[in-house]
């Protein structure tokens, strides 16, 4: 326990730093609280981080310094509070040195459960997500470590001896957070600030301890968040049935082979790339797991529905080694035999190659193929695209659900999605996301215009009706502007 307390150190204690203290103190309510909390955590039902990281953190520390260490979290400066934070990681349950790899963990854990409101205490964490986490953004941490390297290193540019030296970089990274004490103070401070994820995780997880949940009840300043610059509205989280919630996190005692493509970690992962319409109300409404494996049921639960988050794994032999990609698509699918869709889509894609990475692809302007829905048709492609030409799409599923191709696109500046530009479809699952809004008066079938009657359905039955004097109601109703 000594060597731990004795190398923990804070910003308001360092020469270097000009602060000297949290901007404010907290209140004999808050002293009162943390004072229950320490004598009674063992009997509360804490959080995963709190159990390895918290409750030992301030369990080393005299009750008057952990106030002063809860103090610079809760009010001191991002500065301050970066640093508060860094101590913070290098503190774990059995007070022995403990790596900035586990610290990121215990907080994924606990604030991915806590965002979906899921029930696992611990729930499980998707292997590529913590090193996700750690990575992002790449250019932070290329930036730091390829200063250390002779050479120039244009994060730019992705030929083949850039791309080497890339992986290497984050894998000296990775070393580093995986190591007791190997990331540095300065180190950490240049990604703490530009790690918005984990900041946003980090805020998630600390307002579900018991501890800071009652500390910021108490606050007098009206203050609602914990960490600086974080936003409340990037916390809220989409709403689910009780029977998506179980497909969605596997908790409903099946095997993993049957859980939704669709993780609780992928799905927060995403959620911060999509526009903030499309965080109310998620709805699982394909799986070819679950719903079977039919053009018709696809293209019947997305076509017109609304935005749509659209997910494909290719079959691979080892599932550990598959690829995981898809799309949000913004504008609903339409059967056309043009492309149409929003430059709000967007394609993605996470590799089995190490570390993994979740790689998103806006659309670039360069073009307006964004999307594009066709069947039953003899000349054109009959399937689902996003993104590329026509025959050399971005991504492409074909409308005999069983084969699949991704191609470099410029619409996304995407690269291959896929292992090959060629793939077998294993699984296909959509989630609506934002359901369209339609109006009864316009037809979605003829792109929003005025919807025609059935005079205009049918000329050959008019030209009866008229022949033999028939009076034909509609036709006296009818709004100046159908008459076109």
């Amino acid at each position: 326990m000594g060597s731990v307390a004795s190398s923990l150190s804070l910003a308001s204690a360092r020469n270097d730093d000009p602060c000297s203290s949290a901007t404010r103190q907290l209140t004999a309510a808050d002293k009162e609280t943390l004072h229950k909390y320490l004598q009674e955590h063992r009997s509360q039902q804490l959080l995963y981080f709190e159990t390895q990281f918290l409750v030992p953190y301030l369990n080393i520390l005299p009750e008057p310094q952990a106030l002063e260490r809860l103090a610079i979290l809760l009010y001191g400066d991002e500065y301050m509070q970066a640093d508060a934070i860094f101590d913070l990681t290098r503190c774990g349950a059995d007070n022995s040195p403990q790596t900035l790899r586990s610290f990121t963990e215990a907080v994924c854990k606990d604030a991915v459960a806590r965002y979906w409101r899921l029930s696992d205490k611990e729930p499980a964490m998707d292997s590529w997500f913590v090193d996700w986490i750690l990575t992002w953004p790449r250019k932070t941490i290329l930036s730091i470590y390829s200063s250390n390297r002779t050479g120039s290193f244009q994060t730019e540019f992705f030929d083949e001896a850039n791309s080497q030296m890339e992986t290497e970089l984050l894998q000296t990274w990775i070393k580093d957070a995986n190591t007791p004490g190997a990331v540095p103070l300065t180190v950490w401070r240049k990604w703490w600030k530009a790690s918005t994820a984990f900041q946003e995780l980090m805020e998630t997880m600390l307002q579900s301890t018991a501890l800071f949940s009652k500390l910021l009840k108490q606050d007098q300043t009206g203050t609602s968040t914990v960490i600086r610059g974080v936003i409340e509205s990037s916390l809220h989280s989409p709403l689910m049935t009780a029977t998506d919630i179980q497909y969605f996190s596997g908790s409903d005692g099946e095997s993993k082979d049957t859980q939704a493509l669709l993780t609780p970690s992928l799905a927060w992962a995403l959620v911060r790339e999509m526009p903030s319409d499309s965080r109310h109300a998620w709805e699982c409404i394909y799986s070819s797991k679950r719903d079977g494996r039919s053009w018709s049921s696809f293209r019947n639960a997305v076509e017109r529905r609304g935005s749509v988050l659209l997910l494909v794994r290719e079959k691979h032999p080892d599932n550990n080694n598959c690829f995981l990609f898809g799309a949000y698509i913004d504008a609903e699918l339409v059967r056309k035999p043009t492309w149409h869709g929003s430059s709000d889509n967007m394609l993605f894609a996470i590799g089995p190659n190490e570390p993994v990475q979740l790689d998103v692809f806006r659309t670039t302007g360069f073009n307006n193929h964004y999307q594009y829905l066709n069947y039953a048709t003899k000349t054109l492609p009959n399937g689902i695209g996003i993104g590329g030409q026509m025959g050399h799409f971005g991504l492409w599923i074909d409308s005999n659900f069983a084969r699949g191709s991704s191609n470099t696109a410029a619409t996304y500046e995407s690269r291959l999605l896929s292992q090959g530009s060629e793939f077998d479809v294993d699984i296909v699952e959509a989630w609506l996301v934002r359901p369209a809004k339609h109006d009864d008066d316009f037809d979605d079938a003829n792109d929003g215009q005025p919807k025609k009657s059935a005079m205009d359905a049918n000329p050959e039955a008019v030209a009866l009706l008229e022949m033999a004097n028939k009076t034909m109601y509609s036709k006296m109703v009818r709004e100046p502007d159908m008459d076109s």
